[in-house]
């Protein structure tokens, strides 16, 4: 469960810093963060797998291609409707700002 805290908490202590509270804009941010590293680096290690397999390593853009192509998409069609509902949550949770 430890690994979960290195996509939540950051933007999780922002937010509480920022306002004040951990509410449903808190979780909307930790999802989108958790859900669009995904598509990022497999695209990103997609483009470079040449030389991931010249060095050993063993990535899911070396060893299964189908399976990369499959998480991204999966990761990228979540990214819709999440930021459909963050955009509807905007209005209602967003830190207030004060004015000088």
């Amino acid at each position: 469960m430890g690994w979960i805290y290195s996509w939540c908490d950051p933007p999780a202590m922002g937010w509480a810093a920022a306002s004040g509270t951990l509410d449903s804009g808190a979780l909307a941010l930790c999802a989108l963060i958790y859900f669009w590293q995904f598509p990022h680096f497999n695209s990103l290690s997609f483009n470079v797998r040449a030389d991931y397999c010249r060095a050993g390593y063993h990535m899911m853009s070396v060893t299964d291609i189908p399976l990369n192509s499959r998480v991204s998409l999966r990761n990228t069609a979540a990214l819709i409707p999440l930021c459909i509902a963050i955009l509807s949550l905007a209005s209602h949770t967003a830190p207030s700002r004060s004015t000088v």
